[in-house]
């Protein structure tokens, strides 16, 4: 739980610190991206260079993978923080907004709407949303830095 005692409006800076996080992922993933572009302009050099070489064949391939899943897991954990259900990082940005009487009503059920979200994703249930989230940000992610590399 995070510390609200030094904040000077504590609900708008609780949320621009819960956005923090999500946003330090959608950077991070920015950077693998770019990274990821990079690395498959050069990846025919590569594969032609270790050609015959297994060791090196393996590394070119495991640097690959690694870097598409440094995109991918930014993204995912970054679509998951920002449900907005308590206790996520969403939940804190969207109560930024809302007026107090529905926040204090939301508050209330915390826990409940916790072990509810819980559930919904121990059983499958919100990973179809998650993948066309997570899939349509990697899309665009990609085509903007397409565009600039």
């Amino acid at each position: 739980m995070m510390s609200t005692r030094n904040f000077k409006k504590p609900r708008r800076d609780m949320a621009l610190s819960a956005a923090a996080g999500p946003l330090s992922n959608l950077l991070l993933a920015i950077v693998f991206c770019g990274l990821l572009k990079i690395y498959t302009l050069f990846l025919p050099d590569l594969f032609i260079n270790t050609f015959g070489n297994e060791v090196l064949s393996n590394i070119v391939g495991y640097t690959y993978v690694f870097l598409y899943y440094g995109v991918s897991l930014n993204i995912t954990l970054a679509v998951f923080n920002l449900l907005p259900a308590p206790p996520f990082d969403g939940s804190r940005v969207l109560f930024a907004f809302l007026p107090d009487r529905h926040y204090f009503a939301i508050m209330k059920y915390e826990r409940i709407i916790m072990f509810i979200v819980l559930i919904a994703i121990a059983t499958g249930k919100l990973a179809l949303p998650f993948s066309l989230i997570t899939d349509g940000i990697i899309y665009g992610m990609k085509w903007i830095i397409g565009l600039i590399l």
